[in-house]
């Protein structure tokens, strides 16, 4: 490769091997840490992407449980003290979470040590407390998952196996019947 440099000659520049294996050097070692840096921005994003959906989902099967269902009639074995249809609100939180998150939720009575992804789902209604009347029972839907999130990469000190265990609980209030 011939250069011109005004005045002069041609002026001849080659690399030589030495200076081609310090390139090869400088890369190996920048390799791995942008490697690592790519790592971390993917799997940092998918978590948070994951946490947005478990807290949105949460919300979105709180809001459900507590405003579906039955009637005013406070006879009706809907608003007893006891709370509503439990089963009926844990297949409502499971299909809500499993359309916001992606995931399969299971329903359960406690959360355990979040092997898998799971939720509870609690009702209660108040008839002379939180703004509740006979007439009207103020319902309080209360719903906690817990999801163990799976890291592209193990990070030592960071996760347990290779996993991130995100939790949301969410209550939603509303007088129910209105």
């Amino acid at each position: 490769m011939a250069i011109r440099v005004r005045g002069r000659g041609p002026v001849r520049h080659r690399a030589t091997g030495r200076t081609m294996g310090q390139s090869v050097v400088e890369f190996a070692i920048v390799l791995p840490v942008l490697l690592a840096f790519v790592g971390v921005v993917i799997d940092v994003s998918r978590l948070y992407q994951a946490w947005i959906n478990l807290e949105s989902g949460t919300r979105d099967a709180a809001q459900y449980i507590a405003t579906s269902g039955g009637t005013s009639d406070t006879t009706d074995s809907l608003y007893s003290p006891a709370g509503a249809n439990q089963a009926a609100n844990n297949s409502a939180a499971v299909r809500i979470l499993n359309g916001a998150t992606g995931g399969t939720f299971t329903a359960s009575s406690s959360l355990g040590s979040c092997s898998q992804a799971t939720v509870t789902t609690q009702m209660q209604y108040y008839t002379s407390t939180n703004g509740g009347t006979t007439a009207f029972p103020a319902g309080r839907a209360t719903v906690t998952t817990c999801l163990p999130f799976r890291t592209l990469f193990a990070y030592p000190f960071l996760t347990i196996n290779g996993a991130w265990k995100l939790g949301s609980t969410k209550e939603f209030t509303t007088l129910v019947g209105r």
